[in-house]
């Protein structure tokens, strides 16, 4: 489910920001399916992308960013705190084993190590479901149709 918060910057972003945000997403999720489907091949990797956040890379910090816009009671890093598919950032993706990064010009995914998995498989697959669930919400939110809607370039 997208959040009101995310469909009115959606409309107040520019409609490309949709296309980026969701081949980020994908990319990242991509990975980490790939691991899960196997955490032999990607244990202990860091998997990166020259996709970073569209917002970011206009502003680079959070003055005069879009989510200042619709999320101004955050003291800092207005975008960490919304949730994606129930799941923020700052509680849900930037965890001990599986760790989803976001910069303002690329992203990545962390995988444990296989003993990590082996040892400590359930909250490994408690990060697993936080992570994909984040992505995904990511995905859902880039295809919106509503994107651009109030933009005012």
């Amino acid at each position: 489910m997208v959040t009101k918060k995310l469909i009115k910057l959606a409309k107040l972003s520019p409609a490309h920001y949709a296309e980026l945000i969701r081949k980020r997403n994908q990319k990242l999720l991509d990975a980490l399916e790939q691991w899960h489907n196997n955490p032999e091949y990607l244990a202990g990797e860091r998997i990166s992308f020259t996709y970073g956040c569209p917002h970011c890379n206009v502003h680079f910090q959070c003055y005069g960013c879009l989510w200042t816009k619709i999320n101004k009671r955050a003291k800092h890093y207005h975008c960490c705190d919304i949730q994606y598919n129930g799941v923020n950032f700052n509680d849900g993706v930037n965890n001990k084993y599986i760790d989803v990064e976001y910069g303002h010009s690329t992203c990545a995914v962390s995988f444990p190590y296989s003993s990590d998995y082996t040892d400590n498989y359930k909250e490994v697959e408690k990060e697993y479901i936080r992570a994909k669930k984040f992505l995904e919400g990511h995905i859902e939110w880039a295809n919106l149709d509503c994107w651009g809607e109030k933009c005012e370039d």
